[in-house]
């Protein structure tokens, strides 16, 4: 599994935001983050809290978030989109994974209810020419957002657990509504997380969107029971992360499901990869999601060609032709 580490310039800017913090107070503080920054819709977040976010949950936010853009530019290499939008930004991460990934964007709208995160995301781009005019705007998604605008690209990591459920399918219909591109929707992967993003898909393919990933058809999604479809984005724990979270496992697997929806036609693939494959010198094992449902496909050596292609084959790999 590929190794998705921050950028030396947003892991550098971090580090001197660091610099006479105690990491005692941030292990105090990233313990309890979650439950005190989303308990209230305007949390104003101490800025110890904001860094212990920025230590525990933007590495790991990044690394899933790149890798979801990643598949779009191996689904779709001709989309270029030229400007962002990021709902529920935090302290700008999805916005640096996507000018990493996409250097076609020239223009970056972030809006988020917390202002504490506004100013760090600010101070962690103040070296990025692009980032630095990033448009940050503060409002709570749950309430009535009026954008006229529409942007390539809307993405949205780790925000629908924010929303309650109520409010969830309009702000879904509010996201899709600003976009002209492609909508990103990313939340962890538990069955909850699942359970937001199956809502959002089924909202989304009645209004005409088009996925791009991770499903190879757009009927109903075959997972039923105790499954759910969900893949894992690898990233490295650095000293400052290994005090504060405890532990000390060199790296740490980000746990996250997601959905990619076009509005304009997009190429289709054969099967998707659902678990990590077993190989062995006999066979390679694979659960698959295909355009006809869920299935366990099994490669024998004596079939050097296929054998050979299936031990590239990794957890979340598309499969094509």
């Amino acid at each position: 599994m590929t190794t998705t580490a921050l950028p030396p310039e947003l892991a550098a800017a971090r580090d001197r935001l660091l610099v006479g913090v105690s990491r005692r107070d941030l292990a105090e503080q990233a313990a309890a983050l979650s439950q005190r920054y989303r308990s209230v819709a305007e949390s104003h977040a101490r800025t110890t809290e904001l860094l212990a976010y920025a230590v525990t949950r933007m590495p790991a936010t990044y690394a899933a978030v790149a890798s979801v853009l990643d598949e779009i530019t191996a689904r779709a290499p001709e989309f270029s989109p030229r400007c962002l939008l990021d709902l529920g930004s935090g302290p700008g991460t999805v916005a640096w994974a996507a000018t990493t990934v996409f250097r076609e964007i020239e223009a970056v709208t972030t809006i988020d209810r917390e202002p504490g995160f506004h100013e760090l995301a600010a101070k962690l781009a103040q070296t990025d020419p692009l980032l630095a005019r990033t448009t940050r705007l503060h409002a709570d998604l749950e309430r009535s957002l009026v954008i006229s605008e529409q942007f390539d690209l809307v993405t949205a990591a780790f925000t629908l657990a924010e929303i309650t459920l109520g409010r969830l399918p309009d702000v879904i219909e509010t996201a899709w509504a600003m976009t002209s591109g492609m909508l990103v929707l990313v939340e962890p992967g538990t069955p909850a997380g699942f359970a937001r993003i199956l809502t959002a898909r089924a909202q989304l393919v009645a209004a005409g969107g088009r996925i791009v990933a991770p499903c190879p058809q757009e009927g109903p999604c075959p997972l039923s029971g105790d499954d759910w479809c969900h893949f894992a984005a690898r990233l490295p724990r650095e000293k400052d992360h290994r005090a504060v979270k405890g532990g000390m496992a060199p790296f740490e697997d980000e746990k996250y499901t997601y959905i990619v929806v076009a509005r304009g036609p997009v190429s289709a693939i054969e099967a998707r990869v659902l678990k990590p494959p077993r190989v062995s010198k006999v066979e390679t094992v694979a659960h698959l999601c295909g355009t006809h449902g869920l299935s366990e496909v099994r490669i024998p050596s004596r079939d050097r060609d296929a054998y050979r292609k299936s031990q590239k084959w990794r957890w979340g790999t598309a499969i094509s032709g």
